[in-house]
């Protein structure tokens, strides 16, 4: 069942870049969908309705998550997922655990289908990622 959604969320990304329809550069403020961290894609949806799909790697950007309303009712899962990136963005030690730790963190951010500011061309490289609730 899961493999089924991430192939046809996969296919409308494709089909997206090649019209266009989908993000033209910049930043833009994305909810995730997925983050695959065997091929380190992450699948995002905009505002507007568009799948992204951007390839992240080692000149990807992290910057530190944005964490607004700690507060919410019922409990935001967003809040300590940020927490974690955060933490683990402190280290900046550029080692192949901090590397695999954000890589985990950004799969479960996607998990819960938190949001982030993104900055990239859909089917090219993730310049930056800031995650944020």
């Amino acid at each position: 069942m899961f493999g089924r959604k991430l192939l046809s969320v996969a296919a409308v990304a494709g089909v997206l870049t090649i019209s266009g329809a989908a993000f033209s550069g910049g930043t833009s403020d994305v909810t995730l969908l997925h983050f695959d961290e065997a091929s380190e894609v992450l699948i995002a949806i905009d505002g507007n309705n568009g799948i992204g799909q951007f390839q992240h790697g080692a000149f990807t950007s992290h910057l530190p998550g944005l964490i607004a309303n700690i507060h919410q009712l019922p409990p935001n899962p967003c809040v300590p997922l940020t927490r974690l990136y955060n933490k683990e963005l402190e280290r900046q030690d550029g080692s192949v655990r901090q590397r695999r730790m954000l890589a985990i963190t950004m799969t479960l951010l996607s998990r819960a289908r938190c949001t982030a500011v993104i900055e990239g061309v859909s089917g090219g490289n993730l310049s930056s990622f800031q995650p944020r609730n």
